[in-house]
């Protein structure tokens, strides 16, 4: 007896290997969706703008599985890795986060926030401070 073929959601179709490949004529239809559930929009909300905005008509099955495949695929960054990704947009480098203790992680994260605000980049030794890792507190040793 032959196995059904495999459905793909919205947006992506099964392709000879047997799984799943963007369907780019449908790219901006995907972007949108998760555009508007990143921003809370419900399904039904969902399906209506990509019909007003795109011409794109879509059931709420193939919605509810296209933010399914989505968000197991693309987990939300997590705040420092946003900070991470701020930071190396404004300077072009990445900061200085190796063996940063937990308990110092908000610190840290505050630091990385207030350069990229500051327009002012930090040294490795400015985070090491930040963390605790081997400097004195800045003022310690006046």
């Amino acid at each position: 007896m032959d196995e059904p073929a495999p459905r793909a959601p919205y947006g992506f179709r099964v392709g000879q290997d047997g799984g799943l490949e963007p369907v780019p004529e449908q790219g901006a239809a995907v972007r949108r969706v998760r555009e508007l559930r990143a921003a809370g929009a419900s399904l039904r909300a969902i399906r209506a703008a990509l019909e007003r905005e795109l011409g794109e008509r879509v059931g709420l099955d193939a919605l509810s599985r296209l933010l399914r495949l989505v968000k197991e695929a693309f987990p939300p960054p997590s705040p420092e890795m946003e900070a991470v990704d701020a930071y190396r947009a404004r300077f072009g480098t990445t900061p200085w986060m190796i063996h940063i203790p937990p308990d110092r992680m908000p610190a840290w994260l505050e630091a990385i926030r207030e350069a990229v605000r500051t327009g002012r980049p930090l040294t490795e030794a400015d985070l090491r401070r930040v963390v605790g890792h081997g400097y004195p507190p800045p003022g310690a040793c006046s």
